[in-house]
Formats: structure tokens, sequence, C-alpha cells
């Protein structure tokens, strides 16, 4: 399986799809950063995991741009914040995301899980989550932090 390994602070523009799956993984070294720019689906499948080593949400950033789809299926897991005003996104299976999310909708489905950390401020005004609803914040960040869950069973 593929490896990543970050080890400096790290903005890059991925002008298509990104998609990082099986057993793949996104290692962020705890010195160091990545904010990641999507101008299309972002999707983690199968055992893949991003930012899993450090547990630290606030290395890794990933702004979708043009409202296109995100998607965390399996048992794919991810420390880090999704900004993404414009999409839909879906959490499934056993995936995870450990952080913030901020979007138009976000379903989640089977095991699969957000679990909002409210330290991750620089998204918005942190707001209230971990699944309990909806609700929004704003904070002094131009990016207001807001989101919706729908709970499908």
């Amino acid at each position: 399986s593929v490896t990543i390994y970050i080890d400096g602070p790290v903005r890059a523009l991925v002008d298509d799809d990104f998609h990082l799956g099986g057993g793949a993984r996104l290692i962020i070294a705890s010195n160091a950063s990545l904010t990641l720019y999507v101008r299309g689906e972002f999707e983690l499948t199968g055992s893949a995991q991003a930012n899993m080593t450090s547990g630290d949400p606030a290395l890794l950033t990933v702004y979708v741009l043009d409202g296109d789809d995100v998607e965390i299926q399996g048992s794919a897991m991810m420390y880090g914040a999704i900004v993404a005003p414009q999409s839909d996104a879906e959490i499934s299976g056993a995936g995870r995301l450990y952080g913030a999310f901020q979007g138009q909708t976000l379903q989640i489905k089977g095991s699969g899980a957000l679990h909002q950390d409210v330290h991750l401020t620089s998204i918005g005004g942190g707001g209230s989550g971990g699944g309990q609803g909806s609700g929004s914040e704003s904070g002094s960040d131009p990016l207001s932090y807001t989101y919706r869950v729908r709970w499908i069973e």
C-alpha cells in the first residue's frame, strides 16, 4: 500500500478528484501541516488513514472548492477539518472523521461517525457537534461553521 509522508508545512492544489483508498496512509509529522485544495471529489475508502499517526486534527485541512461530494467509507479514518460549504458529504460503513466538517449536508450511515473537535476554531466558531442533531454557530473567522446532520438507518 501507498504511504505519503508530510514533514513540513505543505499547501497543495489537486486539480481533480482526490482519492485515498485501500490501505493507503497519509502521515503528517507533528511539526508539519497539510492544506489540500481539491477541485473534485474528496474520498477516503477501504482502510485508508489520513493523519491518524499524529492524532491532531489541526494538522490537516481539506477545502473542497467546487461543491463535489465528500465521502469517507469502509473503515477509512481521518483526523482533520473538511471545509466544503457547497458539498454533500457521507460517512458510511465504519468510517470516522475526527475533527470538523463544514458543508451543505452530512449523512452518517451504518456505524460511521463524526467526532467533533471543539478546539478546531480555525474553520469557524466550533459549533456543537458529534452527531447530536443540527445547528450552527458563527465565529470571527470568515468561514462560519455550519452543519446539518441527517441520520439514516
